[in-house]
């Protein structure tokens, strides 16, 4: 699928803000077009303002995080927090468009200060969590759009919630 150019050079900005380094090859490829193109798109990003760079050491380009989102003012216990669901929670979590949120937890983890995210990674590796049964991911995310869609177009609706698993004794 060709992407229309303001559709690639968007492409190519948010995968450079990843913080991974893509040499004009990989980006060639995710957005289908020629090497050439691609070093057009850069140089139009360019012209905007965004700084990206060359890193001859990854042998490829990148964007420092910074540039898009300052620091986040998180304490200690929240940024934990958002790295337990990000890191430990991601295969239990039953909220709808869960790799949105993953990713959104990836982006802010990236923009924490190095001591923050030094102490959360350590403080990880020794936390594990038990999975709680909870309803499929893809009923989730269909409920969730019907519901996004009701709210958009004004309409009331009646949820009936019906259990998927028999009570248990507490």
């Amino acid at each position: 699928m060709k992407l229309s150019r303001i559709s690639r050079i968007v492409q190519i900005l948010t995968t450079l803000q990843s913080g991974h380094s893509y040499s004009a090859e990989e980006l060639t490829g995710m957005v289908g077009v020629s090497r050439r193109t691609v070093f057009r798109d850069l140089k139009e990003l360019s012209s905007i303002g965004v700084p990206y760079r060359f890193d001859k050491d990854k042998g490829g380009y990148m964007i420092e995080p910074e540039f898009f989102l300052p620091s986040i003012d998180l304490n200690l216990q929240e940024a934990l927090s958002l790295l337990l669901l990000v890191h430990k929670g991601r295969t239990h979590l039953p909220i709808p468009f869960k790799n949105s949120a993953l990713l959104a937890g990836l982006k802010v983890e990236n923009n924490l200060p190095a001591k923050i995210r030094q102490y959360c990674s350590a403080t990880l590796a020794n936390i594990s969590i038990r999975p709680d049964r909870h309803a499929p991911m893809d009923l989730l995310d269909r409920l969730f759009s019907q519901l996004q869609d009701a709210i958009h177009t004004r309409r009331k609706i009646q949820l009936l919630y019906h259990s998927l698993y028999p009570q248990e004794d507490i």
